[in-house]
């Protein structure tokens, strides 16, 4: 977007966000992405997914997350260090966008071995910040894990009340849904180290992960 907003701008200045869209283009191109198309039928692993984020008065910053691997395997997650990534983000009235990002960001961290080339479907309740971000891939740190785990996601909006991540997101372990689901619940940590490394070093830790 800062490149394109660039065409109707009369400077040649380069901003921190423009340099910062090269270094996203370098990172990717630098690995050689080759498009596949399959020629027969191919049978993909499947994941599926539901993450939330909260910002309230009484829980500034906290979030949670679900996944399925259509096995046995039924995981929930909370996010434990939220409030360690206030001071990366610019100051603003709420960062409930970032934090929902960054959830994402949280799960793949946590199971890379598990993501890696499998297909799914991600429900969120953030269609403008979160949603639309995926989809149109603004998330760079988001974006390149994928790309590095050759997953790919299928981003949906679900409403608050419908998302299985809406509770876990405000009541970490106390939520119900993945007692009564029979899910397996764990902490998560996310070292804030990821939003701040170069671009292709976070496409190389995950396809070292």
């Amino acid at each position: 977007m800062a490149i394109k907003a660039r065409q109707d701008e009369n400077t040649t200045a380069m901003t921190p966000e423009i340099e910062s869209c090269f270094e996203v283009i370098e990172a990717v191109t630098r690995f050689q992405p080759k498009r596949e198309f399959p020629v027969l039928h191919m049978e993909h692993l499947r994941f599926l997914a539901a993450s939330d984020a909260a910002v309230e008065a009484d829980n500034p910053r906290s979030g949670g997350f679900h996944l399925s691997w259509f096995q046995p395997d039924r995981l929930s997650f909370v996010a434990t260090n939220c409030a360690e990534f206030q001071s990366l983000w610019q100051p603003a009235e709420t960062h409930i966008a970032q934090l929902e990002l960054s959830i994402v960001l949280y799960a793949l961290v946590e199971r890379p071995d598990l993501f890696r080339h499998r297909h799914g479907l991600w429900f969120l309740d953030n269609v403008a910040a979160a949603v639309m971000t995926l989809v149109r891939g603004r998330s760079s740190n988001a974006d390149l894990a994928l790309f590095a785990l050759r997953a790919q996601g299928y981003w949906e909006y679900v409403q608050s009340k419908s998302n299985w991540a809406d509770d876990i997101s405000r009541l970490g372990v106390s939520d119900p849904w993945w007692r009564c689901h029979g899910f397996e619940f764990y902490s998560s940590y996310l070292p804030t180290i990821f939003f701040q490394l170069p671009f292709v070093a976070v496409i190389l830790t995950f396809e070292f992960l």
